[in-house]
């Protein structure tokens, strides 16, 4: 679960792999990404306001982040990747990519400033300067074509528009299983499970 106190520090995002939702299964049940209310008394017993399930709730979820209106959400049983519209969730992805990976698991968004870009992210990310907006994904479970043999990949998607996501990177042998990704400046961070 996440709360973006920076945009909306009222509302809780929380992802939900569902019943059974192992990162090497490709199919669950009730997964999906839930928006609760957390301003005044709604802290001590947070509302349900917005609710989307990718494919009747049976595509686990568990990576989120957002820049200003954009949410970027990770299906890790299939590695797609969602874009949606943070103020309707429940109005489905305004885009989606199926990564070059078999399983997905966080995604960090980063603003990339460039006055020769042609466009300003949609959403609001970047404060209205021109730039490029990108999704930072890690593959987690992922294997090759060979289960066992993992991945390890961090996978860059060029998100500036979010109707057409493009894979436009993909760095391998990260440490094993990489997990969590952090921005910091033009670099980028990343964890293993194992290693």
């Amino acid at each position: 679960s996440k709360v973006f106190s920076d945009v909306d520090p009222d509302r809780m995002f929380v992802t939900a792999r569902g019943t059974g939702g192992s990162p090497l299964s490709w199919s669950t049940e009730h997964a999906g990404l839930s928006v609760f209310d957390i301003s005044g008394e709604s802290a001590a017993s947070p509302r349900l306001v917005d609710r989307w399930a990718p494919e009747g709730g049976t595509r686990a979820l568990e990576g989120i982040d957002r820049c200003a209106s954009l949410l970027a959400v990770v299906g890790i049983s299939d590695g797609t990747l969602y874009l949606l519209n943070a103020s309707c969730v429940r109005c489905g992805p305004l885009g989606s990519l199926k990564l070059s990976v078999n399983h997905a698991l966080h995604v960090r968004l980063a603003f990339v400033p460039d006055d020769s870009a042609t466009a300003t992210p949609w959403g609001g990310c970047g404060g209205g300067r021109r730039g490029r907006l990108f999704a930072l994904v890690t593959s987690g479970f992922a294997y090759h074509f060979i289960p066992g043999v993992w991945a390890n990949s961090l996978l860059a998607v060029d998100v500036t528009e979010p109707a057409r996501p493009v894979e436009v990177a993909k760095l391998d042998d990260l440490p094993s299983q990489p997990e969590g990704v952090y921005v910091h400046g033009a670099f980028a961070y990343v964890g293993g499970c194992s290693g």
